[in-house]
C-alpha cells in the first residue's frame, strides 16, 4: 500500500512538472494588451503593456528571462499656468518561471529604465488676459535671447525621476524574491495565441504577438542566426500598404525599411491623400521588431516635423492612431498590398 502510494505521488510530481513546462514552452514569445487606467485625478489613459518572454530549456527552472515594458499616453493635465501631455515608457528585465499553474516574475530593479516622449506643453485657456500678456511678453524676450519660454528638457526630466520613483516601488513591491512577498499572476492558460492569467488587477487577456524563437529559426534561419537577426521578415526593404486615417481619409503609403542597427530600424518613405492626388508627404522613424511598434513622423518639404503616426503590426498592417500638432488623435489603419 505505501509503495503503491509513493507511486501515486511520483506519477502526480511527473505530470504536474510536464504540465508547467508545457506552458512555460507555450509563454516563449512577446504579448501584448491595453489597459484602461486613470490618473490621481481619476482622467482615463490608456496603458499599452507588452510581455517578451524567453524559454531557457537550460534553466533549472520552467522559465527563463523576460522584458516588460508599459507605455502610458497620458492626458492633458492642468499644472499651474500650463497644460502638459506626454507620453511615458518604462521598461525592465527579469527572470520567470511557471510554478503550479501560477506566473512568477523576478525584476532586475536596476535594468529600470523611463524615458518621456512626445511630450506637449502650453499656456492654459484659462488664464486671465494680465497673465497671458505677462507670458507672451516673456516668450518675445526669451525669442530674441535665442530661449524657449518653456524649458521642456527640465519638465521632462522631473516627470521621469517621478515616475521612475514610482515604478521602481512597484516593481519592488510586486517582486517574487521581495522579502516576506510570494506575489504571482495565477490561472494562468495559454491556448491559441491568447494568455490569461489574474492578478491584483484583475483577469489580464494578451495577445501574441511574435512567433517563438525557436519557430523563427526554424521556419527562416534553419537555427543560424547572424547580428542583423530580427524575430519578423516581413520588416525588410520597400513595402506599400493602403489604408484610412480616421476611418474615411483614404491614402496610400510606402515605408522602406533599413537593416536593423542594435535591434531598431530606420524606416523612412511617403504618403498620400487620395482626395489630394499624388502630393507625397514624408516620412521618417522607427520599427522595433521585438514590439513591432511602428513609429513615424509627417514632415513639411522644409523638414519641419508635423503629425505622428504609432501603430503596432497585426497580420498584413498596421493598426493605431495618428496625432495632430494639436494633439487631435484619429485611428490609422493600413493594409499591404502589392
Amino acid at each position: 500500500m505505501k509503495s503503491t502510494l509513493v507511486f501515486i505521488i511520483i506519477v502526480l510530481v511527473a505530470f504536474t512538472s510536464c504540465r508547467e513546462n508545457e506552458l512555460a514552452k507555450k509563454a516563449d514569445g512577446t504579448w501584448y494588451m491595453v489597459l484602461d487606467m486613470k490618473n490621481d485625478e481619476g482622467t482615463p489613459y490608456t496603458e499599452e503593456r507588452i510581455y517578451t518572454f524567453n524559454y531557457d530549456e537550460n534553466a533549472d527552472v520552467f522559465g527563463g528571462t523576460f522584458t516588460e515594458q508599459n507605455i502610458d499616453t497620458m492626458p492633458e493635465e492642468e499644472i499651474d499656468d500650463f497644460i502638459i501631455s506626454y507620453t511615458s515608457t518604462t521598461t525592465i528585465n527579469g527572470n520567470w518561471e511557471v510554478i503550479a499553474g501560477g506566473l512568477y516574475l523576478t525584476y532586475n530593479l536596476s535594468s529600470l529604465e523611463v524615458s518621456i516622449d512626445d511630450i506637449d506643453i502650453k499656456l492654459s485657456d484659462d488664464l486671465d488676459l494680465l497673465t497671458y500678456m505677462s507670458y507672451t511678453e516673456l516668450a518675445m524676450g526669451n525669442a530674441l535671447l535665442g530661449q524657449d519660454l518653456i524649458n521642456e528638457k527640465a519638465i521632462a526630466k522631473d516627470l521621469r525621476k517621478g515616475i521612475y520613483q514610482d515604478a521602481y516601488e512597484l516593481y519592488e513591491a510586486n517582486n517574487y524574491l521581495s522579502e516576506n512577498n510570494n506575489y504571482c499572476y495565477t490561472d494562468l492558460t495559454i491556448e491559441d495565441d491568447i494568455m490569461v492569467f489574474t492578478g491584483e488587477e484583475g483577469t489580464a487577456v494578451l495577445k501574441k504577438l511574435l512567433p517563438t524563437t525557436s519557430e523563427y529559426e526554424e521556419e527562416n534561419h534553419n537555427g543560424n542566426q547572424d547580428d542583423d537577426y530580427v524575430t519578423n521578415t516581413d520588416m525588410k526593404g520597400t513595402k506599400n500598404y493602403h489604408g484610412y486615417i480616421n476611418k474615411n481619409l483614404e491614402v496610400t503609403v510606402t515605408h522602406t525599411f533599413k537593416k536593423p542597427n542594435k535591434g531598431i530600424q530606420e524606416v523612412y518613405g511617403y504618403y498620400y491623400y487620395h482626395k489630394n492626388g499624388e502630393n507625397h508627404i514624408i516620412l521618417k522613424g522607427n520599427y522595433n521588431p521585438s514590439t513591432q511598434r511602428l513609429n513615424l513622423t509627417e514632415y513639411y518639404d522644409d523638414g519641419t516635423p508635423n503629425c505622428k503616426i504609432s501603430a503596432l503590426k497585426e497580420s498584413e498592417g498596421f493598426n493605431g492612431k495618428f496625432t495632430t500638432p494639436q494633439g487631435k488623435e484619429m485611428t490609422f489603419s493600413i493594409s499591404l498590398y502589392n
